[in-house]
């Protein structure tokens, strides 16, 4: 009886979140399963640090021996932003891995793969700060001696939703 009683914890625990951390709304989960499904491990999420009602999903992985670090900024309906870091990138070359994993980000995560166009400006982008508007929607890259950072948000307010696309 006992054992029985275990497996049957143990069973409702793995379907309550195989990814050890707490469900998110359902306007986020898919982002963050998403984020799962490239190898990404996130967190629960946090109350922003700044003034405003949006929480913050950090998730991390190693991406060709480079730790890096994504940032999903939320709230219960919407997804805001999506804030890439990749650390440790003292070697200017690296900025290729910048591009290409966010290439891959773009292609997975809703509801950024509705523009797949936000990959086009990082192409030819060497690293200092720059900021393009795509539809609705800023990117942001810059790079300094020991990050690379692209964040996405709307091109209105960053406490406002990525737009759906018309």
């Amino acid at each position: 009886m006992l054992h029985r009683f275990a497996v049957a914890i143990l069973l409702a625990s793995t379907l309550a979140g195989c990814s050890g951390r707490a469900p998110a709304s359902p306007a986020i989960e898919p982002t963050l399963r998403a984020m799962e499904s490239l190898g990404y491990r996130c967190g629960d999420g946090i109350k922003d640090n700044v003034p405003n009602e949006l929480f913050q999903w950090q998730c991390s992985r190693s991406v060709e021996g480079v730790p890096s670090t994504v940032d999903i900024d939320g709230s219960v309906g919407h997804v805001n932003g999506v804030t890439g870091v990749t650390l440790d990138l003292t070697d200017p070359s690296n900025r290729a891995l910048v591009r290409r994993e966010f290439g891959r980000l773009l292609a997975a995560l809703p509801p950024l793969r509705a523009y797949p166009t936000l990959a086009d400006p990082l192409e030819g982008w060497a690293g200092p700060q720059q900021s393009w508007v795509i539809a609705g929607i800023r990117e942001t890259g810059v790079c300094d001696v020991t990050q690379c950072m692209v964040f996405i948000s709307d091109a209105a307010s960053p406490l406002q939703p990525i737009p759906e696309p018309s």
